[in-house]
C-alpha cells in the first residue's frame, strides 16, 4: 500500500478531471490508486455501539491532527480592531480584523442585528468565489441570517480575499501558494481549522452573541472548511456544508486544490467518519444534481450512510439530514432557506428544520466592505509564503548539529525511516518482477508493485 502515501487525499475545489483524456498508462495508474484506496477502506462500517464509536473517534482525531499539522501550543491575544461600520436596514456591518496567530491577521465582516439581547451566531466561510468573504454569493448568506436575528461573522481564509499575496481581490489561494507550508509540516487545511476556531473565540468575546448557539456554513471549499471545523470544534451546534461532501475515493483522478489537502487521509479514514465527528450536533449536508463527481449526490450518500450510523448510536437520527436540489455548484436562495430552517431547529429549538423564507436583501459593492480598500493594506501584511518562511527559519534554528559520528548515525537512521514513511508509506521494496528486455533491446519493462508496470530505457 506504499504508493498511496504519495497522495495527499483532500476535498478539492475543482471539478476538473486530472487527465482530460487519460492514456493507457494514466488509466493504469488511476485504476491502481483507486484499487489501493478501495482495499484500504474495504473494512469500514458504521459503529455498532457508542463505545465502539468513541474509540474510533479518539483514534481519528489523533490521525487528523497529525495530517493537519501542528496547531499553536497557546492561543495568542485576538486584539480585534473595528476599521469601519456600515449601518443598514435591520443590521450593521462591522469591518474588522483580529489576530489568529502572532502577526497573522484575519479580515472579517460582522453582521450585527439591530435587535437587543444575545443572538445565536453563524460563522460564514467561503469557497473559491473571486471576492471571498465579500463576494455577493457569500454576502447573501450573511444578510439573510442577520435580518432573521443571527449574529453573522464572515471571514477570509488565509491567502484569499484581502489576505492574498497581492492587495487586489480575486486571488486564488490554492496551488503552489499553499504548498509553501508543506515543508514546515503544516497544511492550509489545518490552518483553516485552527483559524476558524479562533473565529469562534472572537464570537465568544461579543456581548451580542449567545456562546452556546453557534453554527458554521460554507459552500465548495467553504463547505470543506465547514466539514472539518465542524468535526473538530464541538462548539458548533449546527454544521451545514454545501456543494462539497462526497467521499475521498471519488476525488481520485480529479484536480486538486492545495487549500483543502489533508495528506494521506485515506490511509486512516473516509469522509463519512469525518462527518460522524459532528455527532450528535445538527449536521445538514447539501448537494446538487449538476456538480463534479467528488461533490455528487450518489457519492455523498455513501458518506452520509456511515455518518447516519454514528448518529444512530447517539440516539440522534433526526440530527443528520441530506438535502438535495436540482441545481448547480452554488449557494442559492433555496439552499439559504434550508439553512435558516436548520439553524432555527438546532440553535433556537424552533420548528422541524423546514425551510424559512429568505428576507429581502441588497448586497454591497465588495470594495465598500473591504477592511483595506484599494491598496491600503499594510506593507508588512503576513502572507502564506512569509508565514511559511518564518516557520521554516524557526524550525531550522531549533535543530542542533550531531555531536559526533555515532549521534549522526542514530539521527540519520531515524531520518531515513521518517523519509521512507512520508514518501513510500514504509520501507521501499524492490521490484516484484525482475526487469526484462522485450522487443527493442533498449527498453526495459518491469512491475514496481502489483498493478504498476514501468518502462525505461538503458
Amino acid at each position: 500500500m506504499r504508493s498511496l502515501a504519495l497522495l495527499s487525499i483532500a476535498i478539492l475545489a475543482s471539478s476538473q478531471p486530472l487527465f482530460a483524456q487519460p492514456n493507457e498508462r494514466q488509466r493504469e495508474y488511476l485504476n491502481f490508486i483507486k484499487g489501493q484506496a478501495a482495499q484500504l477502506r474495504a473494512a469500514d462500517k458504521p459503529p455498532a455501539t457508542r463505545e465502539e464509536w468513541e474509540a474510533q473517534r479518539r483514534e481519528l482525531r489523533v490521525n487528523l491532527q497529525r495530517a493537519f499539522g501542528p496547531f499553536p501550543d497557546k492561543a495568542c491575544p485576538l486584539e480585534p480592531k473595528v476599521l469601519g461600520v456600515l449601518q443598514r436596514d435591520g443590521y450593521r456591518v462591522e469591518k474588522l480584523i483580529f489576530q489568529t496567530m502572532p502577526g497573522v491577521w484575519m479580515t472579517a465582516s460582522a453582521y450585527v442585528p439591530d435587535k437587543p439581547g444575545k443572538h445565536p451566531a453563524l460563522l460564514a466561510v467561503h469557497g473559491h468565489w473571486p471576492g471571498a468573504r465579500l463576494d455577493p454569493v457569500l454576502q447573501k448568506r450573511c444578510i439573510g441570517p442577520a435580518k432573521l436575528g443571527y449574529f453573522v461573522l464572515a471571514v477570509d481564509a488565509f491567502g484569499a480575499g484581502e489576505r492574498g499575496l497581492a492587495k487586489k481581490l480575486g486571488e486564488y489561494h490554492g496551488e503552489m501558494v499553499a504548498a509553501t507550508l508543506l515543508p514546515t509540516g503544516m497544511t492550509l487545511a489545518g490552518i483553516q481549522v485552527y483559524e476558524n476556531m479562533r473565529a469562534v473565540d472572537y464570537l465568544l468575546t461579543r456581548p451580542e452573541v449567545d456562546g452556546k448557539k453557534i453554527a458554521i456554513t460554507g459552500a465548495s471549499g467553504g463547505g470543506n472548511q465547514t466539514m472539518y471545523a465542524g468535526a473538530w470544534d464541538d462548539r458548533f451546534g449546527a454544521v451545514v456544508p454545501v456543494c462539497s461532501v462526497g467521499n475521498y475515493q471519488a476525488y481520485l483522478g480529479t484536480a486538486c486544490c492545495m487549500c483543502e489537502v489533508v495528506p494521506g487521509a485515506l490511509r486512516f479514514t473516509e469522509e463519512g467518519a469525518i462527518l460522524g465527528l459532528a455527532a450528535p450536533r445538527g449536521l445538514m449536508v447539501i448537494n446538487v444534481t449538476k456538480d463534479g463527481v467528488q461533490f455528487s449526490i450518489p457519492e455523498a450518500k455513501k458518506s452520509l450512510a456511515f455518518a447516519a450510523g454514528v448518529y444512530k448510536v447517539h440516539d440522534k437520527p433526526d440530527s443528520v439530514r441530506h438535502t438535495t436540489f436540482d441545481w448547480h455548484h452554488d449557494y442559492s436562495q433555496a439552499m439559504r432557506e434550508a439553512l435558516y430552517g436548520w439553524l432555527a431547529k438546532h440553535l433556537k429549538g424552533e420548528g422541524d428544520g423546514s425551510p424559512i423564507a429568505d428576507p429581502p436583501m441588497k448586497t454591497e459593492d465588495p470594495e465598500t466592505l473591504r477592511c483595506f480598500p484599494g491598496d491600503t493594506r499594510p506593507a508588512d501584511w503576513m502572507t502564506i509564503p512569509k508565514f511559511a518562511a518564518a516557520e521554516g527559519r524557526r524550525l531550522l534554528a531549533a535543530r542542533k548539529a550531531p555531536k559526533d559520528a555515532e549521534a549522526w548515525r542514530v539521527e540519520s537512521t531515524a531520518l531515513r525511516k521518517t523519509l521512507a514513511e512520508k514518501i513510500f508509506g514504509g520501507d521501499p521494496k524492490g521490484p516484484i518482477e525482475e526487469p526484462t528486455e522485450k522487443g527493442n533491446p533498449a527498453v526495459i519493462t518491469y512491475q514496481s508493485e502489483a498493478g504498476i508496470r514501468l518502462q525505461t530505457g538503458k
